[in-house]
């Protein structure tokens, strides 16, 4: 967990933004109440970013080689997420 202080300096460092999806989470308070600090974990180094709370269940646990290849696996994971979510919707005639 950390210390509110340290997770407004990292929110404001990166602008408020989802570091792996790009939402702007100061849209809604909606955004804003699930707006969360992830550690984003490269080979050698630790990170905090920014994160939405879908872009942070994706991403798990998984260690990656740089944020490129962070992005790219959670936004990999968010349109087969989104094509499942559809799939459901007109099922249900929604």
């Amino acid at each position: 967990m950390v210390n509110p202080k340290l997770a407004m300096q990292i929110h404001k460092r990166d602008n408020f933004i989802c570091q792996y999806c790009g939402k702007d989470m100061l849209r809604s308070v909606d955004d804003w109440s699930q707006m969360v600090i992830d550690r984003f974990k490269a080979k050698n180094k630790n990170r905090l970013v920014t994160s939405c709370q879908l872009c942070d269940r994706i991403k798990g646990k998984e260690t990656f080689s740089n944020m490129q290849e962070a992005r790219g696996f959670v936004m990999m994971n968010r349109i087969q997420l989104q094509k499942a979510y559809l799939r459901i919707r007109k099922r249900l005639g929604r």
